[in-house]
């Protein structure tokens, strides 16, 4: 675990911040293999079974989804369903490694300095991203990757190196932190994640040198945590100042209670004073992602209910067009014109769609039974653990927490539950032995039955499908329009000039636009979409150029606008000058 965690900034130069954890897990599984006792905590069964479906869905990969685009069961797919699948095998390698791993080789002391180093790494990236946000650079590992694995999106967001995602959040172009990371929201999560981590180490454990710098380096975090703009983020970390003032007023100790108080105010107060506060301000006042996410929700649903309710899809699906229209989609001038892939937005509803409504029973089945087992807090792993898994909890709803913050939790738990054996075993008291030999064991006697249970299921599975037509089909016309012959050879009055034809109009250099306007110079195609604007007057009025001006004609009223795709003959002759004009009339 040193090796991931205190060498994460190098992996992540080389690209391989991502991998090294799976990397990681395969010589922790032989240990674990050579050990001849695996203790596993209290509800691990229910994650054992959801592994166990997850990897069913490899089955489901080429089945078409209600209202994604159909098709596409390509050599991608299967990629990114190994690469979530690796990762959910290897954080439950790492849950099982730190049950059974000594204690001394690995102290709540330890893990906390490990985890804590992981969040100034974090604030250090989130600082790097907000001063240089034009920093992107090709990672060796991607620089070796053949073109069919680089090319691929999800592949490409592992291996780059972005500092920063610079987004319209509030209107104008905002960097949003994401190194080390691949993503804003996974920065955020971890960031959460480590915090409590940080804390432990440096106010409990630390020397005085750390207790002293702790409060320089969580007023260093607070810039890039509120210029990221990550509303689950804050969310997360109120939550966490409202579980750590109830636990320390169950310990009844007022001096503790107050010191606690005094610091959360004088954060909120210099929070309120800062320029810091306007920004969280317009952020909770710009909330525009909501409707695209909740469109995406009810999307996904849907989609898993009609197609697929028990095992889901195995993956994640495009979406045909946009919620818009089904010929939407994002372009090089509106990138957030594209609606997300069903299933993101949410490691539950990525659960959700890839494993079915059963797969969600069983993924949160074990973490509900983790929490049974750790909120009342009887030790300082129980505590982290709480503060964990509520963050996690709330972040599954907005965040996709697959890769580092899920590789956290699960990590956490298993430090929780061997703290836990640890101090039962010590006050004598009775604790249930759960290991794997006895799991396995009570497979292999309910073997036969599971085996009559899948062929009968699967072969009522494929009747039913073979008994049902075809639900969902897709098909993709294409309509040339041939230009409209109205508008081909249109007579205008120009001020000053007598009437004539466009056609005889010629290209000239227009001074208040800097460009060159006519036939046969291109013209690029924003100023057809301007061609027809509406004065104050209520009248329409077209900007024709003219050999001697720029005039400006009314028309009177248009029932037609004249910047249809393609351009009318007439805009390529006789150009437009649109340097008083302020606002599009759409075609």
């Amino acid at each position: 675990m040193s090796v991931v965690l205190l060498g994460y900034p190098i992996w992540w130069v080389l690209g391989l911040a991502y991998f090294v954890p799976l990397m990681v897990a395969v010589p922790m599984a032989w240990q674990l293999f050579q050990s001849q006792r695996i203790e596993m905590p209290r509800g691990f069964g229910w994650w054992m079974l959801f592994l166990v479906w997850m990897a069913g869905g490899v089955f489901l990969l080429s089945a078409d989804a209600p209202g994604a685009v159909p098709g596409g069961a390509d050599t991608g797919r299967l990629l990114v369903f190994g690469l979530r699948a690796s990762m959910y095998v290897s954080s439950s390698i790492v849950l099982l490694w730190v049950v059974n791993i000594d204690r001394r080789s690995l102290s709540v002391r330890r893990y906390s300095h490990l985890f804590g180093f992981l969040f100034i790494f974090t604030t250090v990236g989130g600082l790097i991203g907000m001063t240089w946000p034009e920093i992107s650079l090709a990672s060796p590992l991607e620089m070796m990757l053949p073109g069919s694995l680089a090319n691929n999106s999800y592949v490409s967001s592992l291996v780059h190196l972005d500092v920063a995602d610079v987004q319209s959040v509030l209107g104008d172009p905002e960097p949003r932190p994401t190194m080390p990371f691949a993503y804003a929201n996974t920065w955020g999560s971890v960031m959460s994640l480590t915090l409590p981590f940080f804390l432990v180490s440096w106010f409990k454990f630390g020397r005085t040198w750390q207790r002293v710098l702790a409060p320089v380096v969580l007023a260093a975090a607070a810039v890039p945590i509120v210029y990221s703009l990550n509303r689950g983020l804050w969310f997360s970390l109120a939550i966490g100042a409202v579980i750590l003032i109830a636990l320390q007023l169950r310990t009844g100790r007022p001096t503790v209670i107050a010191a606690t108080v005094v610091v959360g105010a004088a954060v909120m107060v210099a929070l309120l004073l800062s320029p810091l506060s306007s920004l969280v301000q317009e952020r909770f006042e710009y909330q525009h992602s909501n409707e695209r996410r909740s469109q995406l929700l009810v999307a996904t649903i849907e989609s898993t209910a009609l197609g697929s309710p028990l095992a889901g899809f195995g993956s994640t699906r495009d979406v045909q067009g946009s919620f818009a229209s089904i010929a939407g989609g994002s372009t090089p001038d509106c990138p957030a014109c594209g609606v997300p892939p069903l299933g993101t937005q949410g490691q539950l509803w990525t659960v959700i769609l890839s494993q079915g409504f059963v797969g969600l029973a069983l993924f949160s089945a074990f973490f509900l039974t983790v929490l049974s087992w750790v909120w009342r807090c009887r030790s300082l792993a129980d505590a982290l653990c709480l503060f964990l898994l509520t963050f996690f909890g709330l972040q599954l709803f907005v965040y996709d927490t697959i890769g580092v913050p899920l590789y956290t939790v699960m990590a956490t738990i298993g430090l929780a539950w061997r703290e836990r054996r640890h101090n039962l075993s010590v006050s004598s008291s009775s604790l249930s032995s759960h290991t794997l030999e006895r799991v396995l064991h009570r497979v292999h006697r309910c073997l036969p039955a599971i085996l009559v249970a899948t062929i009968v299921g699967g072969t009522a599975g494929l009747a039913t499908a073979a008994s049902q037509p075809t639900r969902f089909s897709a098909s993709a016309d294409i309509l040339l329009a041939p230009t409209p012959r109205y508008l081909a050879t249109p007579r205008v009055t120009i001020r000053g000039s007598p009437t004539r034809s466009p056609s005889t109009l010629r290209p000239r250099w227009c001074s208040r636009n800097k460009h060159w306007n006519g036939f046969p110079i291109p013209i690029p195609r924003q100023i057809y979409t301007i061609c027809v604007i509406a004065s104050k007057s209520r009248r329409h009025r077209i900007l024709l150029f003219s050999p001697f001006r720029c005039a400006r004609t009314r028309l009177g009223r248009l029932r037609k606008c004249w910047s249809c795709c393609p351009p009318p003959i007439w805009t390529r002759e006789a150009t437009i000058c649109n340097s008083d004009v302020n606002r599009s009339s759409p075609a």
